[in-house]
């Protein structure tokens, strides 16, 4: 397990980690948000942070799929998302929502020709399943990751285990 920490003031979390997939079909991590994850960023609020994915070479603001989440402070939960690049156009739906300390499982899956977006909480199993994927064999892991435009506002916490 490893406790990624974003830095008041920063984009990157701590660990850095580092990993090459080649023709990778799932990617999966048990993920929990403290309340450390809270935050208050005025008009960027609805921006989305991203969690983790995987990106294609030569850049995944390009090609990419990854989770995104971002703190709904109407609700107090934090709202998990999928967030792809296609061909340089940025790509992102509402998949579910979850309760600070609690565990979720999330996974990348690449079946019959489209990314498919897997959570699942309380042995509730959601899907979303997008319309395309990346038709790439070597890609890189990409990590949590605060913002949009704004860095974190004050320490951030993510727990993460490979499941």
């Amino acid at each position: 397990m490893s406790t990624y920490t974003i830095k008041k003031g920063s984009h990157r979390a701590r660990p850095l980690r580092f990993g090459l997939y080649l023709s990778k079909k799932r990617i999966a991590f048990k993920v929990m948000f403290d309340s450390s994850c809270k935050y208050d960023i005025g008009v960027d609020q609805e921006d989305i942070n991203k969690l983790f994915g995987i990106g294609y070479f030569p850049n995944h603001h390009k090609e990419s799929a990854r989770f995104g989440w971002r703190y709904n402070e109407n609700t107090n939960l934090i709202e998990i998302l999928s967030y792809c690049y296609v061909d340089s156009k940025r790509v992102f739906e509402y998949i579910t929502s979850i309760q600070f300390n609690r565990w979720i499982t999330l996974s990348i899956s690449l079946e019959k020709g489209r990314y498919v977006f897997g959570a699942k909480k309380d042995e509730l199993e959601t899907s979303f399943q997008t319309n395309h994927y990346h038709n790439k064999k070597i890609g890189y892991r990409l990590n949590p990751y605060f913002g949009g435009n704004q860095t974190a506002v004050h320490d951030t916490k993510i727990e993460m285990k490979k499941a």
